[in-house]
């Protein structure tokens, strides 16, 4: 189910359409004993989904992968009057998104529990250059940071660094998670930034936070998805996601001039 709950007929009416557009051969299989509630009042239904993402997923606005996941989960049912109340679903989200994008998310543990690779390192040169492999080095199991840190020399100087990670931050920012994607990402890049070009580390860290929360408002985003879910006035849905795209990502302009200005100049 979608987060913020989806309330009412029409509202699960158009989250199903808006699945089964996304994967048109979209099966439910039951793969376990359904358990009912003496009293009748709540079921527990196990499930294996299998589908192929052939249709634009909207929103959040995911283009056709033409891949094929599937992953299992949970159905929690409330019944009233013998009608189903309302539907509570449990699963690993990162599993049909590592399917999805063809990367691994989640770490890899040995037999005997310890943790061989976090998926990060493998992941962001991949995802970075649409699942393609940036060069021999960034295939490494090692060498999603040290990428990401040779771009931003590239592309800045001591006095700019503060905008370009503010920047940068804030456009990875309008389609994710700050706190669990943005931050994670881009903090370990400062002492490596600071090192090679001589900038303040606490500045480029404090631009990274300043880029990466002022975006937060994008439809994309995190909390800025929330708040459009939970949005109950008269205005169309879709003009609203747009204003609010629009305004996000003017964000990651601003708060580039921002930091350049107060983290960089001055």
């Amino acid at each position: 189910m979608p987060h913020p709950p989806a309330v009412g007929r029409d509202t699960v009416r158009r989250f199903s359409v808006s699945i089964l557009r996304a994967f048109p051969d979209f099966q439910y299989e039951i793969r376990g004993p359904v358990c009912i509630a003496e009293d009748g009042t709540a079921c527990l239904l196990p499930w294996t989904i299998t589908a192929t993402h052939t249709g634009p997923f909207d929103p959040p606005g995911l283009a056709p992968t033409n891949r094929r996941v599937r992953f299992s989960g949970l159905d929690y049912f409330t019944l009233r009057d013998r009608l189903v109340a309302r539907i509570e679903t449990r699963f690993d989200p990162a599993e049909p998104i590592e399917q999805l994008i063809d990367c691994r998310l989640r770490p890899r543990r040995t037999r005997g529990g310890s943790v061989v690779s976090s998926g990060f390192n493998e992941c962001v040169p991949q995802c970075c250059a649409g699942s393609r492999p940036l060069s021999n080095r960034a295939c490494t199991p090692t060498g999603g940071v040290e990428v990401i840190v040779d771009g931003l020399v590239r592309l800045s100087t001591p006095q700019t660094v503060t905008g370009i990670v503010a920047f940068v931050s804030g456009l990875v920012s309008a389609y994710s998670s700050t706190v669990g994607v943005v931050l994670p990402t881009f903090l370990p890049t400062v002492p490596g930034l600071a090192e090679r070009l001589g900038a303040d580390p606490m500045a480029i860290a404090s631009a990274i936070n300043v880029g990466g929360h002022l975006v937060d408002v994008s439809p994309l985003s995190t909390i800025g998805a929330i708040c459009l879910a939970a949005y109950t006035g008269t205005e169309d849905r879709q003009v609203l996601f747009n204003k609010v795209l629009a305004w996000g990502l003017s964000m990651a302009v601003g708060g580039a001039v921002v930091c350049w200005v107060f983290l960089g100049l001055l």
